[in-house]
């Protein structure tokens, strides 16, 4: 889970306004195929983590950290704030009660 939240805080903050250009015409044209595929495939990943955690239901868990995270990295693009994935991190395990 660190490592998943490392490489996403690092693809979104490397360019940061790229970043937040791309989300807003996601938004705007609609998710196309492909990306609808990656982001399954992460939940589908996220949600095998959490099967082996137990106490949560993987599937909600998946989603919930993937939006967690997201909200959290689109809320600090303009800051880039240098301990965001320490960040994201507490609020990860904190959320899974641990």
């Amino acid at each position: 889970m660190a490592t998943l939240i490392a490489v996403g805080v690092a693809h979104q903050t490397a360019r940061p306004r790229l970043a937040r250009i791309l989300d807003l015409e996601e938004l705007r044209l609609g998710v196309d195929d492909e990306a609808e595929v990656v982001g399954r495939t992460a939940r589908e990943r996220i949600a095998r983590l959490m099967g082996a955690h137990g106490g949560v239901d993987p599937g909600v868990a998946a989603l919930d950290i993937l939006n967690l995270t997201r909200g959290m990295i689109d809320g600090a693009l303009d800051a880039q704030p240098s301990d965001l994935v320490a960040r994201i991190s507490r609020a990860v395990w904190g959320y899974l009660g641990l």
